[in-house]
C-alpha cells in the first residue's frame, strides 16, 4: 500500500505515503496499478482485492471510492479533463463515472463482452478491449458500437496501449509478445516477441509515436 511520487533529478521520491486500510501482510491489499489525472493532482489506485480509489497526489487522502471487492473494475482511465473515469468491469460492462460526485458520467454503463485488457485512446472517444471470448476490438464511445474488430480469436493478454495520436494500438499476447495494429486500417503491422514471459505493461512515447516500451513478468 506504499505509494511514492517521483520527480527529483537525483532519483529520490519527492513524497511517500501509505493508503489507509493497506496491510503489508495481506497480499490482496497490494496495489496492482494506478493512473494520474491530466493535472496529476489526483490518481486512481487499483488493488488486488478489486478496490478502486481516487487519491490526492499530494496528501495521500482518499477523495473517492469507486468500487470495492464486490464489484471489480480492473480497466480504468481518466477522460475529459480528469473529472470522469472510464471503467471496464470483469463482467464486461463499460461506463464512466464522475468521481467528484460519485455519479454516472457521460458514458452510460453497458455490457460489451469480456474486456480483460483495456486502453482508452487520447480524447476518450475510443476504447480498446481484448478478452477470452470476443477477441480484440476497438469500441466507439459513448455508443459502445464496434469501430473495428481487429481479431476475433480469443485473447489472453494483460495489457494494451494507444499511441499519442491514437493511430496505433498495442496488445500483449499470451503466452508472450506484443501485437501492434493500425487502428484506422484495422491491420496488424508488427508482432514483437523479445520477451520470454507474458507482457504485463505497455506504453507508447508521448513524443515518438513509433517508440513503444514493454515490461514482462520475466523481468525484462
Amino acid at each position: 500500500g506504499n505509494i511514492r511520487v517521483w520527480g527529483d533529478p537525483n532519483g529520490e521520491p519527492i513524497r511517500s505515503f501509505v493508503l489507509p486500510g493497506s496491510d503489508p501482510e495481506i497480499s490482496d491489499s497490494f496495489l496492482a496499478s494506478f493512473a494520474l489525472t491530466p493535472t496529476a493532482n489526483e490518481m486512481a489506485v487499483y488493488s488486488r482485492n478489486g478496490a478502486l480509489r481516487i487519491v490526492d497526489s499530494a496528501s495521500g487522502d482518499i477523495r473517492s471510492v469507486i468500487a470495492g471487492p464486490d464489484q471489480s473494475w480492473p480497466g480504468y482511465a481518466f477522460i475529459a479533463q480528469g473529472e470522469e473515469i472510464l471503467l471496464a468491469s470483469t463482467d464486461g460492462t463499460v461506463g464512466s463515472m464522475d468521481w467528484r460526485k460519485n455519479a454516472l458520467g457521460s458514458v452510460r454503463p453497458r455490457k460489451v463482452g469480456d474486456g480483460s485488457v483495456f486502453a482508452v485512446a487520447p480524447g476518450g472517444k475510443f476504447v480498446a478491449l481484448g478478452g477470452e471470448t470476443h477477441g480484440l476490438r476497438i469500441l466507439r464511445l459513448p455508443r459502445h458500437d464496434v469501430h473495428k474488430l481487429l481479431d476475433s480469436k480469443p485473447h489472453g493478454g494483460w495489457s494494451a496501449a494507444f499511441s499519442s495520436t491514437g493511430k496505433y494500438v498495442a496488445f500483449s499476447k499470451d503466452p508472450s509478445g506484443v501485437s501492434v495494429w493500425d487502428v484506422s486500417a484495422g491491420a496488424l503491422i508488427s508482432v514483437l516477441g523479445e520477451h520470454a514471459g507474458l507482457v504485463s505493461s505497455l506504453a507508447f512515447s508521448p513524443s515518438e509515436e513509433v517508440l513503444l516500451v514493454s515490461g514482462s513478468v520475466d523481468g525484462t
